[in-house]
């Protein structure tokens, strides 16, 4: 159970932030974007530790995955 969402800023950076809905169990998160909605993606940064997530390719999508605690949830900025 998880819950995604992308964000545009004025500046024009792209984030997503997802959500762990389950308060129970932790979570691998599969985020998985359209690479013509975000451009020459590279990776992911998680904003609260200013750690990169490295991103793959397969077809027409960038993705990359994570782990979240019991309803925790992650702003990433794509670059």
């Amino acid at each position: 159970n998880s819950d995604a969402q992308t964000f545009k800023d004025s500046d024009g950076n792209y984030y997503v932030m997802v959500v762990n809905r389950d308060v129970t169990k932790p979570a691998k998160i599969q985020v998985a974007l359209d690479d013509t909605c975000v451009p020459k993606l590279q990776s992911a940064v998680d904003m609260l530790s200013g750690k990169r997530v490295p991103v793959t390719r397969k077809g027409n999508e960038v993705q990359f995955s994570y782990n979240l605690d019991p309803g925790d949830g992650r702003l990433f900025k794509l670059k």
